[in-house]
């Protein structure tokens, strides 16, 4: 069986450590340099529907109820040369993310600029993109390391309630 790359697994519930939100984990997504996000429904109706699915941070929540994982297996690695089946887009795997109740979808990001700039990431099916050349992008510390963010020396402080 193959283990998670996710330290939360879905259908877990959960709880946000800065504000009273909580509810079930129903997709987490993987980034290319580091940061693990995870997709949380709440449990509660907001006048009568369902609430769009919060994003967070992995370290900003507790597991209250762990549910089991599956071993989710991705087809891609992050830093994979991929490509659109249906179109000429191709790029790098910078992101992939899984849901409940889908196929997993990648975020590939074109390695040529538009108007000088890097483009926006496409999201696609793990059915439509395929491999052009595996990994040779160099990542940073993998998921779960002690320090994550867009600064090299960020740290988490112990207590935001001041």
């Amino acid at each position: 069986m193959a283990t998670s790359i996710f330290k939360i697994a879905l259908k877990s519930k959960v709880k946000d450590t800065l504000t009273p939100f909580k509810g079930t984990v129903v997709g987490r997504t993987q980034f290319l340099f580091g940061c693990v996000r995870y997709a949380v429904q709440s449990d509660k109706l907001e006048e009568g529907k369902r609430g769009t699915p919060q994003w967070f941070d992995e370290s900003q929540l507790k597991v209250s109820t762990a549910a089991e994982e599956k071993a989710g297996v991705f087809k891609f690695s992050l830093g994979d040369d991929v490509k659109d089946t249906i179109t000429p887009f191709a790029g790098v795997v910078t992101a992939r993310t899984e849901m409940i109740n889908s196929t997993p979808r990648y975020g590939v990001q074109s390695r040529v600029l538009q108007k000088g700039a890097p483009a926006n990431a496409e999201w696609m099916d793990e059915e439509q993109i395929v491999l052009v050349k595996k990994s040779t992008v160099e990542k940073a510390a993998p998921a779960g390391s002690p320090r994550q963010g867009p600064r090299p020396d960020a740290q988490r402080r112990a207590d935001y309630s001041r």
